[in-house]
């Protein structure tokens, strides 16, 4: 048996995102150009986060050497 929030968070995960902009008001358009921007930013993320574990890993390993 489902819970009251179970049951509304598949409700909301079932509104198309379009839907739910249009009734917040915010211009579909606008957030499509924010979404792409966040991709690249996202990228670069990525890309520190396993820069900064690979150096953790080699500086761990030399220090127990």
């Amino acid at each position: 048996m489902q819970t009251k929030y179970e049951e509304t968070l598949r409700f909301f995960k079932a509104l198309h995102p379009a839907m739910l902009f249009a009734s917040a008001q915010i211009p579909v358009e606008c957030v499509a150009i924010v979404a792409g921007v966040d991709r690249i930013v996202d990228m670069g993320r990525t890309v520190m986060s396993v820069t900064g574990d690979a150096s953790c890993a080699v500086v761990m390993q030399n220090r127990l050497k």
